[in-house]
């Protein structure tokens, strides 16, 4: 356990920059929109700006994790550290994780001030609206960050292959296409679609937009969730961290 603690400290420190980085960038726009605001006499510029940033997190972990993990392939430490490969992995998912939570809070709390500012927006998009959609991209985000560990990972597996060395993007892209060919046949498959049919719940606070260079719209709609398919999602985010895990206990060649 002290090890472990150890690790996230270390993480975290490690994450601090890309942290900072990322609050800076948002601060710089919220002022500048701020700014636009106030020259304009209209709050809506700001809210839009917040609730677009809330959708940025999507990709906060993801980069997060990618960053750590190319600062770590620098050092070469991961070769050498007496500690399980899904301890490493689990530390640093663990560090992006919190200051994800913590950017994704802090922009949450402006957006639903702007939305409150902004007169007659708040009526299209509310407060729990905005809050359930957090929900849904801090998720995704979750998902997606564990095939960022096992990208990277049989990444730098392959290059102890020298044919395969050379062609790697394109093995990754492959990989990637063939696995969600796998996933469309599997969904087609009788029971599999019996399933998630009979596990969907309704939700309300579905938040969709279109729009062109005349228009935008957005509003919240009711949508169909399949419990089936999110425990799917799980299991996928445990199988695929677990393989990362088994290919960084393998110590790759960064």
């Amino acid at each position: 356990m002290h090890s472990f603690n150890g690790l996230l400290k270390k993480d975290l420190k490690l994450g601090l920059p890309f942290l900072y980085t990322i609050l800076l960038i948002m601060g710089l726009g919220m002022v500048t929109a701020i700014g636009f605001a106030g020259y304009y006499q209209s709050f809506v510029l700001v809210a839009i700006l917040a609730i677009s940033l809330c959708f940025a997190h999507l990709f906060f972990l993801p980069a997060f994790l990618l960053t750590s993990l190319n600062i770590e392939g620098k050092t070469q430490l991961w070769l050498h550290n007496p500690n399980s490969s899904i301890k490493l992995l689990l530390s640093k998912w663990i560090a992006g994780f919190l200051y994800s939570l913590g950017s994704l809070s802090l922009i949450f709390i402006v957006a639903v001030i702007s939305i409150v500012n902004a007169g007659d927006f708040q009526l299209a998009f509310n407060q729990s609206d905005l809050f359930f959609m957090c929900l849904v991209i801090l998720g995704m985000s979750i998902y997606f960050s564990s095939w960022i560990f096992f990208y990277w990972a049989l990444y730098h597996s392959m290059k102890r292959i020298a044919w395969m060395n050379k062609i790697r993007w394109l093995l990754l892209i492959l990989i990637w296409n063939g696995w969600n060919v796998a996933v469309y046949w599997f969904n087609r498959i009788p029971i599999i679609d019996a399933l998630k049919r009979k596990s969907v719940i309704s939700v309300d606070h579905t938040f969709t937009f279109e729009g062109n260079q005349h228009f935008f719209q957005a509003s919240i709609e009711r949508t169909d969730i399949s419990i089936f398919t999110l425990l799917g999602y799980f299991i996928t985010f445990i199988a695929v961290f677990l393989a990362a895990s088994w290919l960084l206990e393998k110590k790759v060649e960064v």
